[in-house]
């Protein structure tokens, strides 16, 4: 967090509710902010929260959706997911962000496997970059893979068996599955529920308590594109 501007509000976060301030004690522009605020109405955004400091600067709530609201993140989720394989690479759960993928699933048959699955990363995985055939865009129209992979009854399986279309790392494509696959990692090289471990090491220090985390069906991992 950088250092607060002279006369700011001394930090008060983390807390069980969120000090406010104005714009001008956190040292920010509040007409940029009322027409950021604009801006989420006019392109149909939910909710908009704005915080500097560790003090809550504005919040704006659209539609129907209010403040105490369980909201679906979907893609925020990926990156709640993403931060916990850092925290598990620092404490020596991973090994590193080069780990290949495969090595994590040895009891597991994989199909289409070849040498360019073989070096898929977890770095990969991160990026979106994994090379598996997915179709899954972020620009509108069927979220196909998506739903094949809801329809499945091994959601881990079903990412596994994806065939590659590129070589890993050679461009991005959005893809769930990579990030199940993530969800899949921690599960087994933590030794308990994601929920659980993210409750532990990210959740609970950040103050949040009463989260809904979605399962697959087989594993119950933690389904990484669906947090509320």
């Amino acid at each position: 967090m950088a250092s607060a501007p002279p006369g700011a509000p001394t930090l008060v976060w983390p807390g069980q509710d969120w000090a406010t301030a104005t714009p001008e004690e956190a040292g920010m522009d509040a007409r940029a902010l009322d027409d950021l605020v604009a801006f989420g109405a006019a392109n149909d955004m939910d909710s908009m929260v704005i915080t500097r400091h560790g003090r809550l600067v504005r919040e704006a709530y659209y539609g129907d959706f209010k403040a105490e609201q369980k909201h679906r993140l979907n893609s925020a989720t990926k990156g709640i997911v993403a931060a916990l394989v850092g925290i598990a690479i620092s404490q020596g759960h991973i090994q590193s962000t080069a780990a290949p993928v495969l090595g994590f699933f040895p009891n597991r048959t994989v199909a289409h496997r070849d040498a360019r699955k073989e070096t898929i990363t977890v770095q990969h995985l991160l990026d979106m970059t994994s090379g598996l055939e997915w179709q899954e865009p972020l620009t509108g129209g069927r979220v196909a893979s998506l739903l094949e992979l809801r329809g499945s009854n091994d959601w881990v399986q079903f990412v596994l068996d994806r065939p590659m279309t590129q070589s890993p790392g050679a461009g991005f494509n959005y893809n769930s599955g990579n990030s199940h696959l993530l969800a899949a990692i921690l599960t087994q090289q933590t030794g308990q529920p994601l929920h659980d471990y993210a409750q532990k090491q990210l959740f609970g220090p950040l103050g949040l308590q009463d989260v809904l985390w979605e399962t697959d069906p087989r594993a119950s991992i933690p389904a990484a594109s669906v947090c509320r």
